[in-house]
């Protein structure tokens, strides 16, 4: 059997009219098709803003020391894996994704701006992680706060109202 990630009406935070993600048992693997009735929204946004590695060994936006340490028990641990296989599924025209192409570890594009988490230094840039610190020189700093904004114009223009919209994660 495979299983195909569906959006369905449920029990989401105890509403029954929000949604949520769920896995479906598709038992025909050949079938294209998955029932598309359960949209109750006009466009079903999906945000992927912890699937890259990228950036990580880029001198400009890194600044981590990158050591077996930080990629096995941070790294690989932390990133959202497979979420375009896991939230692709369904294929409709009222389906967007808006996926950041870099990692959580340059830039945290789902925090918010000014996050709380800021005072531990996993804001936006993140400064301290699981006992690792990097040092982000504050021009560095502010060219990484525009990759945030740019993610941010990217997922508010797919918004629109009567849209939903969905942070696609994978979890640890």
């Amino acid at each position: 059997h495979t299983f195909v990630p569906c959006i369905h009406r449920g029990a989401f935070s105890g509403t029954p009219t929000e949604l949520s993600a769920t896995v479906v048992q598709r038992a025909d693997v050949n079938c294209r098709t998955i029932k598309t009735d359960f949209f109750m929204y006009s466009t079903l946004v999906l945000n992927e803003p912890h699937a890259s590695l990228e950036g990580l060994y880029d001198a400009d936006k890194s600044y981590w020391e990158i050591d077996a340490d930080f990629l096995n028990n941070v790294v690989i641990k932390w990133t959202d894996w497979h979420t375009d296989f896991l939230f692709h599924g369904l294929q409709d025209a009222r389906v967007r994704t808006v996926r950041f192409p870099y990692s959580r570890f340059i830039v945290d594009a789902e925090r918010l701006w000014q996050d709380p988490l800021e005072t531990v230094g996993q804001g936006i840039v993140y400064k301290n992680f699981d006992g690792h610190r990097r040092i982000v020189p504050a021009q560095s700093e502010q060219t990484l706060l525009g990759l945030w904004k740019w993610h941010q114009r990217r997922l508010s223009s797919q918004l629109s109202e009567g849209a939903l919209l969905l942070d696609c994660h994978s979890f640890p």
